[in-house]
């Protein structure tokens, strides 16, 4: 992407952060740190290439931002370490790390001083992001335009659908930010009547509005963790909507078929395993997105609500991460 005229790639983008990072850690410990441990999803995708392409990218950031030795670890993995803090006894314990891009898996035992590492783990490319996606194609594209007509020759159709998948990610909107695009859209507003809501999806491509809208999308989901109804409300630049979305809405049409996928892939994670619901002790749910309430409805009624478990859903990892440091040391040695 070209940001104020200079070119960044996609690794360079994580070096600034990661660099950041290194910097208030250089100036906390009061020496230069030039070790990492950086946790990883168990898929970055489902293409084994782009998989590839993804890790390799993460290992320039890092070390782009300075780090000259850099250990890798699985995120449900690290969260699993922290879990097992908390244990006096041995479990075999399954792991879901729910983020915004991927629901990764980890089932392993845990809790005894003397065990076999044997790990298994798996992970599916759906998220927090999907969630917000199908939430701003069900409740946001309408007052952007979809399902408004526009005149072709001397019949009425409906607008491009490439308009409206490209809006319900705020990264993805970029691609309608160009020249071309950007012509095609004031062409369907001409034709259209001068629709506004066509008008609104000009302004939010123009204006840059992307980010700020999906902001108020990941509100809204939030707040259905806590609520059984909520306002998906946006207000800027000429775009006024409120919708109201209820939390039987949000569960039975508009995230139903991602939740389905995430349990379908469960099963067949255990099944390729050879493991049984009930021989599992405990299952630890940590991420963001485990605050969903169709996702915790989903593992109670597969595993009962006594063994679901969870922790710090924003650091577990984290710290799990710091915990994996010494594992890594020892295993060298």
């Amino acid at each position: 992407t070209v940001i104020a005229g200079k070119a960044f790639r996609a690794e360079d983008l994580v070096a600034l952060i990661v660099s950041a990072m290194k910097k208030e850690a250089d100036a906390f410990v009061g020496i230069e740190v030039k070790t990492a441990v950086i946790g990883r999803p168990v898929v970055f995708s489902e293409n084994s290439e782009k998989e590839a392409v993804a890790q390799k990218r993460l290992e320039r950031a890092v070390a782009i931002a300075g780090f000259e030795k850099t250990y890798f670890q699985m995120e449900p993995i690290a969260a699993a370490f922290t879990y097992e803090r908390s244990l006096q006894t041995e479990e075999l314990v399954l792991v879901g790390d729910f983020g915004g891009g991927t629901s990764d898996f980890t089932l392993m035992p845990l809790g005894a001083k003397n065990k076999a590492q044997n790990i298994v783990q798996g992970g599916i490319y759906i998220g927090g992001d999907n969630f917000d996606a199908k939430l701003m194609w069900h409740k946001g594209t309408p007052h952007f335009g979809r399902g408004v007509k526009e005149r072709f020759y001397e019949k009425w159709l409906e607008l491009p659908l490439s308009y409206f998948v490209n809006i319900t990610t705020w990264a993805k909107m970029n691609f309608l930010n160009s020249n071309k695009m950007k012509e095609a859209i004031r062409k369907s507003y001409f034709q259209s009547d001068n629709n506004p809501k066509v008008k609104n999806l000009l302004t939010l491509i123009e204006k840059n509005l992307g980010y700020f809208l999906f902001q108020k999308v990941e509100q809204a989901k939030i707040e259905l963790t806590q609520k059984d109804t909520t306002n998906f409300v946006f207000n800027a630049e000429g775009i006024d909507f409120q919708e109201t979305v209820s939390l039987k809405d949000f569960e039975d049409d508009i995230i139903a078929e991602d939740v389905n996928k995430i349990s379908r892939y469960l099963d067949e994670f255990l099944l390729k395993n050879q493991v049984d619901y009930s021989a599992i002790n405990s299952v630890f749910m940590t991420g963001g997105t485990s605050m969903v309430r169709a996702l915790k409805k989903l593992f109670i009624a597969k595993f009962g609500s006594s063994k679901i478990k969870s922790g710090d859903n924003f650091n577990s990892v984290a710290m799990g991460l710091a915990y994996s440091y010494k594992k890594f040391e020892d295993a060298t040695v």
